[in-house]
């Protein structure tokens, strides 16, 4: 887990590099968060990944972190929504 998390750099140039890669990508991009997620919260970390990707809302499910064991069902539904777009 150690490694994981030294794996996330917050410096100005890999913060740079996030933003180009969400900004910049040749596919759909949608945030998807949980409405409780106690890690990463939707008003702080979630509205930067917005702002960053130029989008203009969340889509929020009433989940916490791992909204794929919260709400399976509903997450392939925002999901496939987008592909379908």
């Amino acid at each position: 887990m150690l490694k994981i998390m030294r794996g996330f750099e917050r410096t100005p140039e890999e913060r740079q590099k996030y933003v180009s890669v969400l900004r910049n990508a040749s596919y759909p991009v949608q945030i998807i968060r949980g409405e409780a997620d106690p890690a990463i919260k939707i008003s702080v970390d979630g509205e930067r990944a917005r702002i960053a990707a130029g989008l203009d809302q969340i889509h929020r499910l009433p989940a916490k972190h791992f909204l794929q064991e919260d709400q399976a069902s509903e997450l392939a539904d925002v999901i496939a929504k987008l592909v379908r777009s």
